[in-house]
């Protein structure tokens, strides 16, 4: 059997490499849970130019051009539409990749949350539409927050709906990946670091980060800042950061997915400052996972995962709040202690294994049945 899966992304938009984010890891478990239960899985992503490629045993990836932009969807969920027989199970990756064809034999994935920027009325009243419609057509909505779940309850008028066909589960840490802290790397003596490791985008809290940062150095704290990962953004850091006096206290790289829990281990407060369109966020489950200090902002999925003065802070997206939770991590081995130990052992319910079992579940009863 041949199971499609389609998205916005998976490989480049050539089709000529891998893509590490959180979507594209998502999607890349999806396939191998797939596969490992003796079926094919055909992902059908956006692209600039038509490709096929297999990427591993089993995994057949299909590129299909069309525009970057959100108006380029129903173009693309038409076109691949045409490459799917019609009794065949679908996966869409994306609630908005079910608009406008969508089967009845498939389930959509609320992967994150996108749509709580600043949007005309048209655009809300849309977006509200194409969700309403995936509830009624599809055969479940696999919810990685349970943010979607209450706004779904709340804004779109179809109670029974929601809360027949939203499961939550969770996003996953991998334990073979971050199962052991290990040693770090570091020198005692060196200053700790404070490490933000997301894609480099405003709406991941790149500047807000930045920001944060300058305020406490300025004010005399002693730290290293680390922005680990790319994005759209990263040469704007980089620029803020050469003018902003404080570049020997500052380091923006990327390094691949095997080498993050080295850079896990090696900081002392891990910062998920999200300002908008945030699930439960992977890096989040991971440095928790590790056991490590987490701040983060109660956006989106996030509160989901850190628990106020538990596991670690959560904080209003503004740069005065996270400064004061940086500040007082800063302050208190011991704080950061308790932390660590907490979100340590409440991340063990995030692991692969479980979130396998749980998608699988799923998929077993609304695709295979």
């Amino acid at each position: 059997m041949n199971v499609y899966l389609l998205t916005q992304t998976y490989l480049s938009d050539d089709g000529t490499s891998e893509v590490y984010s959180g979507l594209q890891r998502y999607i890349r478990e999806l396939t191998r849970l797939v596969v490992s239960r003796n079926m094919n899985c055909i992902v059908i992503q956006k692209a600039d130019r038509p490709f096929e490629r297999e990427t591993s045993a089993g995994v057949r990836v299909v590129g299909i051009p069309a525009g970057p932009a959100s108006s380029a969807d129903p173009y693309f969920n038409y076109r691949a539409h045409k490459l799917i027989p019609e009794d065949a199970p679908i996966i869409y990756c994306l609630v908005e990749l079910t608009f406008p064809c969508v089967r009845r034999r498939s389930i959509a994935i609320q992967h994150g949350i996108w749509w709580d920027g600043e949007f005309s009325s048209w655009k809300i009243g849309f977006i509200r539409y194409v969700n309403q419609r995936a509830l009624r057509r599809v055969q479940s909505v696999i919810c990685v927050d349970t943010n979607y779940i209450n706004w779904a309850l709340s804004a779109l008028g179809v109670y029974g709906l929601v809360a027949d066909k939203c499961q939550y589960v969770p996003n996953f840490v991998d334990p073979c990946s971050f199962g052991s802290n290990g040693a770090s790397t570091r020198d005692s003596q060196q200053d700790p670091i404070v490490l933000f490791p997301r894609r480099c985008e405003n709406k991941r809290g790149a500047t807000l980060f930045l920001d944060a940062c300058l305020r406490l150095w300025r004010e005399g704290r002693v730290f290293q800042a680390k922005f680990c990962g790319w994005g759209s953004m990263e040469p704007e850091i980089k620029q803020l950061v050469r003018e902003s006096g404080y570049s020997d206290r500052v380091t923006v790289t990327d390094v691949s997915f095997d080498e993050m829990p080295r850079v896990y281990r090696d900081a002392e407060i891990v910062v998920i400052p999200t300002v908008r369109h945030e699930g439960t966020s992977l890096s989040c489950v991971e440095a928790l996972y590790m056991g490590k200090p987490v701040i983060a902002t109660y956006v989106g999925g996030l509160p989901n995962l850190v628990i106020p003065r538990v596991n670690g802070e959560l904080v209003p997206p503004t740069v005065d709040q996270l400064c004061r939770a940086i500040a007082r991590l800063l302050d208190s081995p011991e704080l950061r202690a308790q932390y660590a130990k907490a979100a340590k052992n409440m991340a063990q319910e995030f692991s692969l294994p479980n979130w396998r079992n749980s998608v699988w579940t799923v998929i077993q009863n609304c695709l295979l049945n």
